[in-house]
């Protein structure tokens, strides 16, 4: 839709501040993470370098969008998912 690709680099870059595609990317890999592969929020802090409470702030963040806002987004990981091999 004209917006630019999120690297991976960018999802742990730390800022206080990032834009709404950035955030809910972010939510999106540490709820796959965490949800689908049983993830620690220690693990997952250990490996970002963020904070396990901003972790999880960024994790209910995600979970507490609205379903219009990320059904999208949800669809997309879900069909890529579906075809990998650990799942």
């Amino acid at each position: 839709i004209g917006r630019d690709r999120i690297e991976p680099e960018e999802l742990y870059a730390g800022r206080t501040n990032i834009p709404l595609a950035k955030r809910i990317a972010r939510g999106a890999v540490f709820v796959v993470a965490h949800d689908r592969f049983y993830m620690s929020y220690r693990q997952l802090s250990s490996y970002s370098g963020i904070t396990k409470r901003n972790i999880m702030r960024s994790v209910r963040s995600y979970k507490d969008t609205p379903d219009s806002d990320i059904n999208s987004v949800n669809e997309f990981i879900n069909l890529k998912l579906e075809n990998f091999p650990l799942l």
